[in-house]
């Protein structure tokens, strides 16, 4: 559920305005969603004061709906519309913090670029799994 809300919300912004899907509100924006459907997981599936009943199904959801976003990611900007490439190229380029080596062909979205982000976001989702399962477990502790 939380792969399909990440991935309409990000349909939505591309949609409305294709570069939208740039923003970083909106990237950090989407964050929302899986704190949401983490913390729904961890109530529902965490029992008593066992931690790790709450982290397993929040973390399971984070490494479900972020597969869906990546997937989608990979359609969008690997596949169907490979300019918004070239407009986050620049974008960045733009920027005045932005590494002066930088090349267009530094942000080709391909599968091993994609696999590796995804991977890699899975260490912040661990983080924010951690955090979302304390929060469970006392809101559930504070209410038997």
């Amino acid at each position: 559920m939380a792969g399909v809300g990440v991935v309409a919300y990000f349909l939505l912004f591309y949609l409305i305005k294709p570069s939208l899907v740039l923003n970083p509100y909106i990237w950090w924006g989407s964050v929302v969603i899986y704190f949401w459907a983490m913390l729904q997981a961890a109530k529902k599936e965490g029992e008593g004061n066992a931690f790790f009943t709450y982290l397993k199904p929040a973390f399971a959801v984070y490494v479900l709906a972020n597969a869906f976003f990546y997937a989608f990611y990979y359609s969008l900007f690997g596949v169907f519309d490979t300019s918004l490439v070239d407009l986050q190229f620049e974008i960045m380029k733009a920027n005045p913090r932005a590494p002066e080596n930088l090349t267009r062909e530094m942000l080709d979205v391909t599968f091993n670029s994609v696999f590796f982000s995804y991977c890699s976001s899975l260490i912040a989702g661990f983080l924010y799994a951690l955090g979302i399962s304390f929060m469970a477990r006392r809101a559930k502790l504070a209410t038997i």
